[in-house]
């Protein structure tokens, strides 16, 4: 189950959604909320599980991570999985193709949610490390 975001947080902010699998949107949620610990700058944990605890962080965080988390899934649903999986190069060209630059892998709609949020820098009080290196 997804931490961050629910199937009915999704289906409140996406307009005209209607949702005819929950359990595939439960697990693009959870996708999304990987891409969204990524984009944070949040160190992987062992077990797999979200890496940031909501429930520590102030309401306005947890709005706008939830609101993220949405949009990025939203985002991972219109681009389509194998976007996230394939290469992106700046620039290839062929002699009857050719492209530029690359498609960000974080929703726009997430980076404006996320801004200014400090959720950057959550993770070094939710998940401290096991051992702390002292400075002698």
């Amino acid at each position: 189950m997804a931490t961050y975001a629910v199937v009915a947080d999704f289906e409140g902010l996406i307009a005209g959604w209607v949702t005819t699998d929950a359990a595939a949107l439960e697990a693009l949620l959870k996708r999304a909320e990987r891409d969204i610990d990524s984009y944070l700058g949040i160190p992987v944990t062992i077990a797999g599980g979200p890496r940031i605890e909501p429930l520590l962080l102030s309401a306005g965080q947890r709005e706008a991570l939830k609101r993220a988390t949405c949009w990025q899934a939203h985002y991972r649903f219109l681009q389509g999985e194998e976007f996230f999986v394939r290469d992106q190069h700046e620039s290839v060209t062929g002699p009857d193709f050719g492209t530029r630059g690359t498609l960000s892998r974080i929703s726009p709609a997430a980076e404006a949610e996320l801004a200014g949020t400090g959720l950057s820098q959550v993770w070094r009080t939710v998940t401290p490390p096991a051992v702390v290196p002292q400075i002698i």
